[in-house]
């Protein structure tokens, strides 16, 4: 599992759950100085399979980068955006491509 962050805390200000997240991933990746195109560009050679938005239409989200399309499935799980570029809600079970998907966290 790799994870991207948007937007690192101030130094210092680490929570345990980040301190998990960075820990327990296979790679977890700073794209807070990266543009939209060149995180896209990121996701798609990390070869993301399946890309989950956490943060939905919120304050520091990065849409711009979902529309550029990185991952063949992408999926949010916070807040539906009524986006074309995101394909299931929080709400399930959804089918995705013949797949039917359901709630994940």
């Amino acid at each position: 599992m790799i994870l991207y962050s948007l937007s690192l805390p101030p130094p210092g200000a680490h929570s345990p759950i980040r301190r998990a997240y960075e820990t327990t991933a296979d790679a977890f990746v700073d794209m807070t100085a990266m543009t939209h195109v060149e995180a896209a560009t990121r996701i798609r050679r990390d070869g993301v399979h399946v890309l989950v938005d956490l943060m939905g239409y919120t304050r520091r989200s990065r849409n711009e980068i979902l529309a550029l399309r990185p991952a063949p499935i992408q999926v949010g799980l916070v807040s539906t955006t009524a986006s074309r570029h995101v394909e299931v809600g929080e709400r399930g079970p959804v089918e995705v491509r013949g797949v039917w998907v359901r709630r994940m966290l």
